[in-house]
């Protein structure tokens, strides 16, 4: 019997991977503000931030200073190692418009580059 698995299950199955992996309920942040109160990274941990069990980390433009190849690239989210062997293991690199979907469509903030 031949399977075939189409580009919208594959994104499917890669959403609902992100969606255990970093369950909504379970995630704590800690923002990164410059001086005007506006939001240039951001933290996501997984449980109690104290145990140091960061997931990722979000970049805006505007945390990079002068025209570094990062500052181009973002908005970017930076994943922990743990998370991205098993992201790209899994799904190769199919899963990052999901990602991005996901991220953006839960934390309202835009994503550009995911690493």
């Amino acid at each position: 019997m031949k399977y075939i698995i189409t580009e919208s299950k594959l994104e499917k199955v890669a959403t609902d991977y992100i969606n255990e992996l970093f369950p909504e309920d379970n995630l704590h942040l800690q923002y990164m503000m410059d001086d005007d109160g506006e939001i240039e990274a951001m933290k996501v941990y997984l449980g109690n931030p104290d145990d140091d069990l960061m997931c990722f980390r979000w970049y805006g433009a505007e945390y990079f200073h002068g025209g570094t190849s990062h500052r181009e690239k973002s908005p970017m989210v930076v994943l922990e190692d743990e998370y991205l062997f098993s992201l790209n293991g899994y799904f190769g690199n199919s899963w990052h418009e999901p990602f991005k979907r996901w991220f953006t469509e839960y934390f309202n903030l835009p994503v550009k580059t995911v690493e």
